[in-house]
């Protein structure tokens, strides 16, 4: 059995019986039906699920299986069919995995899709009274920041822009692994490295500036910004399912700890931002031009309260997800070597020796395009894509009531074998054109979200990693050093649960 397939089955647990569990309760609801030969909708009561305590749920299970909760939601799944309703702590939602359900749902989004929100969130901007930004904003506000943001993030021509600057990062990168990387050639800390060059790369085209993440002298800021990163996350998995009065008086220790983190992360950003906003005043006064995000919203006359949450939410978003992504990715790759051999053959072949890609031969590069949405079916890094109904609606033969909180699962979906063939095995040839041997359902594959709330850094999330790991696997080949199955724990976001070790071996000198 090769490594790959081993990695896969691994990796994020086994697919076991979705794809039974979901025939069996497709026949049985179509067993209901009505006089005249159509089904009966079941009411709301009728949805399956645990039972759990009165008011709490299934709360202690919960918060005991919290870092597992990706797990556990797919082994409700396999118990209770694709749709199954459990009340955690606070969160009382309906949880769904069956696609053409997902899709239904997701297609009735209005003009202002509402999500679930994570109240301590919240609490932490009520009290040091701080504006809510494209994150946790809802109905008009929302849409309005959401259009501005949009113009910039999501626009092509302006993304393609940044492929220098990511370049210049990925140069940074690249010399300062032949600076530290040790004798017996292990990569070390890749987290930490990968984290250095995601919140260095966002940087460049928030600030417009060297923020110094990729030095040897790293600023204190820049380090505990990521470290506030990591323990918003980190609390936020206990937090998440109490009401924040309720923690504050139980968990206090913890409580603290989550509202510390939030306010370190936007000092830090605030202090670059007012930086940025000074240099740019300046900037425009010599008719010097920029094309950042903080001179784009300043264009567009946006609030300066806005423009400090918004930055930040930007940033802070991009240091874990991103770089999580990629940890995975570069584990898979060391792990597969004819995935290995297949991404040195692209960037060689396209990308003359000593250029770095441009926009244009990235359009010709399909096959590390195939390896990030491989990566991300298998690992994606959302928990959960959520909405609040906005009207009664039906799904899967249930009523479901307006206001109820419904919970879609991309992690789930992502190894069902309805929709992908050998789904345990890491394959990226299962994205190409010319290999394929079936389409997968569009809604089988949700990492970046859906339509006017999906991701707004999808394509500069998707342009960082193709300019990094095509030009890291042309300089090193990558070798895996422990075959240890690569587990994943649920931190509000899915990322590793163990070190990733890797041995790089410089392609020039082997």
């Amino acid at each position: 059995m090769s490594m790959c397939r081993v990695t896969g089955q691994a990796g994020f647990g086994q697919c076991r019986s979705a794809l039974l569990v979901l025939r069996r309760h497709k026949a049985t609801a179509a067993a209901i039906q009505s006089k005249d030969g159509g089904e009966v909708v079941k009411p709301f009561s009728a949805l399956p699920g645990p039972r759990g305590l009165p008011f709490i749920g299934t709360l202690f299970h919960t918060m005991r299986n919290s870092s597992r909760l990706h797990e556990s939601i797919q082994e409700r799944h396999e118990t209770y069919g694709p749709i199954f309703r459990e009340k955690l702590g606070i969160l009382d939602a309906v949880f769904l995995m069956d696609v053409d359900a997902v899709e239904s749902l997701l297609r009735q989004d209005g003009k202002y899709p509402s999500r679930m929100q994570v109240d301590v969130w919240h609490e932490y901007r009520n009290i040091a009274g701080i504006r809510k930004g494209l994150l946790l904003n809802e109905g008009e506000t929302w849409h309005a920041l959401r259009r501005i943001v949009d113009r910039h993030m999501l626009k092509t021509r302006t993304v393609e822009s940044y492929t220098g600057d990511f370049n210049t990062v990925v140069a940074e990168f690249l010399d300062r692994m032949d600076r530290i990387l040790p004798d017996d050639k292990e990569m070390p800390s890749p987290d930490e490295e990968l984290f250095n060059w995601s919140l260095e790369s966002i940087s460049r085209i928030l600030y417009e500036k060297k923020l110094g993440c990729l030095l040897d002298g790293k600023s204190k800021d820049a380090q505990d910004f990521i470290n506030s990163a990591h323990e918003i996350f980190a609390t936020s998995r206990t937090l998440a399912f109490l009401p924040p009065h309720v923690s504050k008086v139980i968990m206090p220790k913890l409580y603290k700890q989550h509202m510390a983190a939030w306010e370190t992360s936007f000092r830090v950003a605030k202090g670059v931002i007012d930086e940025t906003i000074e240099r740019i005043k300046n900037k425009v006064e010599s008719d010097e031009g920029d094309v950042g995000f903080i001179t784009h919203f300043l264009k567009e006359n946006m609030d300066k309260q806005d423009l400090y949450v918004n930055v930040w939410e930007l940033m802070a978003a991009a240091v874990d997800t991103t770089s999580y992504t990629t940890l995975a990715m570069l584990n898979e790759i060391s792990r597969c070597p004819r995935v290995q051999d297949a991404l040195y053959e692209e960037i060689t072949r396209v990308v003359p020796a000593g250029e770095q890609p441009t926009a244009d031969h990235l359009k010709e590069m399909h096959y590390i395009k195939a390896v990030i949405k491989e990566t991300l079916r298998m690992y994606p890094t959302v928990g959960g894509i959520t909405r609040i109904a906005q009207n009664d609606l039906v799904l899967m033969n249930y009523s479901i009531p307006k206001g109820t909180k419904i919970w879609v699962d991309p992690y789930t979906m992502g190894r069902l074998r309805r929709h992908y063939d050998d789904p345990d095995t890491f394959l990226p040839e299962r994205w190409l054109r010319a290999t394929r041997t079936t389409k997968p359902h569009p809604f089988a594959w949700l990492p970046f979200g859906f339509g006017v709330r999906a991701c707004v850094g999808r394509r500069v999330a998707e342009l960082e990693m193709q300019l990094l790991v095509s030009q890291f696997v042309r300089k090193y080949k990558l070798e895996a050093i422990s075959t240890e199955p690569f587990r994943i724990k649920y931190d509000l976001i899915l990322l590793p649960k163990d070190p990733v070790r890797i041995r790089l071996i410089d392609r020039e000198s082997a």
